[in-house]
């Protein structure tokens, strides 16, 4: 690390204390956030089947969101838990501004955890790798499979392939009119969903909502200093990392309003979702934004539920179908719409690869436009 390193950390800190001071000030002089109405969206009362195999909702739904969240990351912190945290008020000021300031909107911060720099940290630490300590790939001996190629093998499996024909024909009604409606072969959307989340086995670990909203608090150098503190930083970075923080955390702030709009008008508690690390939910891991233009209430019940097969399968149809899939697309125009999901070459090979498996029941090492024999 540099010499500098010491005086740039010494300089954060110092301006962490001075931040923590107005906080505390500020906070005790301003006013509560009043209730006022703010603009009101449909509410739909939750659903009470499984709809498929989906999250199993009491009819009041309170029962299983607090099951939910009580263990959930970033979730609610406790059930008698009703106080807003003071580091959320800036941010609740700033969603009021934006008219998400009822109390509606004010509730779902009630018993939330506090503000962790860990969210904002963890993709402050990955954009700082990519673009200063990546190193090139050293060279390899023998023959190198092309990009166009490359698949992860230890998804592409038979265990994989079986998993994937379990879930076509157990969905069967659902695949078969998502495929009539949207003309996405079902192979390829049970393909997607298993590499997303292994068919709704592995959803994230921590709360969407406490996510974003982390992240879209983060505005300040000082804010994420605990959450980076192992970065090689120095006052070079300084811009850099401003730059970073702004993008970041505008982007998080824009997905924190997509998130609580889409949870207002369903009915649906966002401390109790479960997320990826930046916040994507559900079966098919949309990002909130994603929802409102691609979400498909397949099952009829007045609600968007992506944790429910029924709701997950025909979204992910219109996501792709609106990304350009269609009739006799050549497999180079497939990739270029399933990258539009997930912008790696190896994620577009993979799902072609696994969906390739499942449609002829005999597992496939490459794309199938891709020869086997031309990788040895």
């Amino acid at each position: 690390m540099s010499s500098s390193a010491p005086r740039f950390r010494t300089l954060f800190l110092s301006c962490l204390v001075l931040s923590c001071l107005t906080t505390a000030c500020a906070s005790t002089s301003r006013a509560p956030l009043p209730g006022d109405a703010g603009p009101r969206v449909a509410v739909v009362p939750s659903a009470t089947p499984d709809r498929g195999g989906g999250r199993k909702v009491d009819p009041a739904g309170e029962k299983d969101r607090a099951e939910r969240t009580s263990s959930l990351p970033g979730g609610r912190s406790g059930p008698s838990s009703g106080a807003v945290a003071a580091s959320w008020r800036p941010l609740l000021e700033r969603l009021r501004s934006d008219g998400l300031g009822g109390q509606e909107y004010t509730a779902y911060f009630r018993g939330l955890a506090d503000y962790s720099p860990q969210p904002m940290g963890t993709k402050i630490k990955e954009l700082f790798t990519n673009a200063f300590l990546r190193r090139p790939t050293p060279a390899t001996k023998g023959p190198v499979t092309p990009l166009k190629a490359r698949i992860y093998h230890k998804v592409v499996t038979e265990a994989a392939r079986e998993k994937c024909a379990a879930y076509l024909a157990q969905h069967r009604e659902i695949f078969t009119g998502t495929e009539k409606e949207y003309g996405i072969p079902r192979e390829i959307i049970v393909a997607l969903l298993y590499l997303e989340t292994r068919l709704g086995e592995y959803l994230g670990t921590a709360n969407a909502f406490w996510t974003l909203a982390c992240m879209a608090a983060a505005v300040e150098p000082e804010q994420v200093e605990a959450g980076i503190a192992d970065l090689p930083l120095n006052e070079s970075h300084t811009d850099w990392l401003r730059r970073a923080l702004n993008s970041k955390s505008a982007w998080a702030y824009k997905e924190l309003k997509a998130l609580l709009v889409y949870c207002r008008s369903n009915d649906t508690d966002p401390r109790a979702l479960t997320g990826s690390v930046y916040g994507a939910i559900g079966l098919c891991q949309f990002m909130p934004s994603n929802i409102l233009p691609y979400g498909r209430d397949g099952d009829g019940d007045g609600r968007v539920d992506l944790f429910s097969p029924g709701d997950a399968i025909p979204s992910v149809a219109k996501y792709l179908s609106r990304h350009g899939w269609g009739k006799d697309l050549s497999p180079d125009q497939q990739r270029i719409v399933l990258r539009r999901y997930n912008n790696l070459m190896t994620y577009a090979n993979t799902i072609l690869t696994l969906a390739e498996s499942v449609r002829t029941g005999v597992l496939q090492s490459a794309p199938p436009d891709i020869a086997p024999e031309s990788l040895v």
